[in-house]
C-alpha cells in the first residue's frame, strides 16, 4: 500500500476537487484491507468538494487484464477504454455498444452504467466482504436495473469475467466507432464533467424537465448547464464545487416546482465536513 498526494482537481473528470494524500493499494489483499475507506476508481461519475477530508479516500488502480482466447478477466480498475480497445486489437465483440463511457470496470458494473448488467458478454463477478472473503458469482441479470446493481457499500468489486465473440479488429473498431459517433452528436463528450447528473424519471428524460425549465446554457461561475444536453453540467475553466452545486439544486427545484417531479442524482457527490 502506498500513500501519495493527488490533486484531484486534474483527476476528476469534471476537474475539481481538492490536493489531498491518497492510499493507493497495490494488490487485492491491500484493497481488501481498507474495504471500509471510500474506494474511487477513475473519478468519473464523481463530485468532490474541495473541504473534502482525503483520509477516507483509497483509490482503486489495480488493472490487470488477463485473456485467454475469447475469454477475458479484468480487475475492477481496469479502464473501460483499454479493455475496449484490447478488444479491437484481438478481434473480439461483445462490449462496443459501451464505447466512449469512461470509467472502471468495477465503477460501471456497481452504478449498471451503460446498462452493463444485462449485457450478455459479462459472466461472473469477483467480489470481496469481511463476512465472505473472496468469491465470484454469475451475473444476477435480473437484480441490475436502470443505474442500479444488487451491490451495497460492503461489498468490494475485485474484477470480472467476461466472454467475447470471435470476430474481426477492423469490425470491431467499426462498431466502437459508431457507438462514439453516436455519443459525440448528443453528449458533450470532449468536454469536462462527470457524465449524466441525474437519472431519468420512468416516464421522462431528464433533460427534457431540464430544459423546458428554461435552464439550457445556465451558467454558475465557470459551470454551465450543457447546451448540447441539459443533464450534463460542464466546467469550461475553473468551476467551483459550490458553483456546480448551486446549478444541480436549481435543476431539482426547478423541475420539481413545474412538474411535481423529484430529480434523483446519479452523480456521487462527497461534501466536506461543513457543507
Amino acid at each position: 500500500m502506498r500513500q501519495q498526494k493527488i490533486d484531484l482537481h486534474s483527476y476528476t473528470s469534471i476537474g475539481i476537487g481538492p490536493k489531498v494524500d491518497v492510499l493507493l493499494p497495490e494488490s487485492e489483499e491491500d484493497l481488501f484491507s481498507f474495504s471500509e475507506q471510500k474506494i474511487i476508481g477513475n473519478g468519473t461519475n464523481l463530485l468532490i468538494d474541495e473541504n473534502f477530508n482525503s483520509n477516507l479516500i483509497c483509490m482503486n488502480h489495480l488493472d490487470s487484464l488477463e485473456i485467454n482466447e475469447n475469454l477475458i478477466y479484468a480487475e475492477s480498475g481496469v479502464l473501460l477504454s483499454r479493455l475496449i480497445g484490447t478488444c479491437i486489437r484481438k478481434g473480439l465483440n461483445g462490449l462496443s455498444a459501451l464505447a466512449g463511457i469512461p470509467g472502471s470496470i468495477g465503477g460501471l458494473i456497481y452504478m449498471n452504467a451503460g446498462n452493463i448488467g444485462k449485457n450478455s458478454s459479462l459472466k461472473k463477478i469477483r467480489c470481496f466482504t469481511k463476512e465472505k472473503g473472496v468469491y465470484d458469482i454469475d451475473v444476477p441479470r435480473e437484480k441490475f436495473s436502470y443505474r442500479k446493481s444488487p451491490f451495497s457499500d460492503d461489498v468490494i468489486i475485485v474484477g470480472a469475467f467476461f466472454e467475447m465473440k470471435k470476430s474481426y479488429g477492423e469490425r470491431v473498431f467499426e462498431d466502437v466507432k459508431k457507438a462514439i459517433l453516436n455519443k459525440k452528436q448528443t453528449q458533450p463528450i470532449f468536454e469536462k464533467s462527470f457524465g449524466s447528473v441525474f437519472k431519468n424519471p420512468e416516464s421522462v428524460s431528464a433533460w427534457k424537465l431540464i430544459e423546458r425549465c428554461g435552464l439550457k446554457g445556465k451558467e454558475k461561475g465557470d459551470a454551465m448547464i450543457s447546451r448540447k444536453h441539459c443533464n450534463f453540467i460542464v466546467n469550461r475553466g475553473n468551476a467551483s464545487f459550490s458553483d456546480v452545486m448551486y446549478l444541480i439544486e436549481l435543476c431539482m427545484e426547478k423541475v420539481y416546482n413545474e412538474f411535481s417531479i423529484m430529480l434523483e442524482k446519479e452523480v456521487v457527490v462527497l461534501r466536506g465536513l461543513n457543507r
